[in-house]
Formats: C-alpha cells, structure tokens, sequence
C-alpha cells in the first residue's frame, strides 16, 4: 500500500500519521514509489489538499460560530446592530456522510 486509511472524523489521527510519513524519509520514499506504481502518483498532494480544504471549512464554520454568538450576546444586552451587521449573512452548513465525506450547501 501507499497510505492509511483514517476517517476524516480523526483529525488528531491523520496528523499523527501523515507527520509520521514526513520524519520517516524511508517510509515516505517507499510511500510515493508504490503510489507511483499504483498510478496515483499524486496521492500526497491530493492528500494534503483535501485536509487543507476541510480546515478550512471548519475555520470558517468557527468564525461563523464566534461572530453569531457575539451578536446574541449584543441582543441579549438590547444593543442595537450596526447597519453592516443587519445585512443578510449566508451561512454554509458542512454535513457529513456515512462514510465520512463532507458536503456543503449554502
């Protein structure tokens, strides 16, 4: 084989095995030789790609969360809303599938 399989819903797990690859220049080499051979010569970087997109979504989702409940807390209070703050705000909702692929909607 040329990787692990381990559920995106274990980020600690994928770091801990992809960082294994990279202090391991043995293993990594033997890694991107059989992916190669198994055409798919660009599994690394497709991996890497794929854990960047999913942090991403999960920042934004954090951003989204901080910034929601600071306006919850400003209702709360009877502050009122600046006019940039009453503007429409499009929510995107990551969901997860069974088998641990992740969707979006907006």
């Amino acid at each position: 084989g040329f990787g692990a399989f381990i559920s995106d819903r274990d980020p600690q797990g994928i770091a801990e095995e992809v960082g294994s690859w990279l202090v391991d220049d043995e293993k990594l080499s033997k890694l991107s030789m059989a992916a190669k051979k198994s055409g798919a010569p660009h599994a690394a970087r497709d991996i890497v790609k794929s854990i960047g997109k999913i942090t991403h979504k999960w920042l934004q989702l954090n951003e989204d969360r901080i910034r929601l409940n600071e306006e919850t807390e400003k209702l709360k209070l009877g502050m009122e809303l600046s006019m940039d703050e009453e503007e429409d705000v499009e929510v995107e909702v990551v969901l997860t599938n069974d088998e641990g692929g992740v969707s979006t909607s907006s």
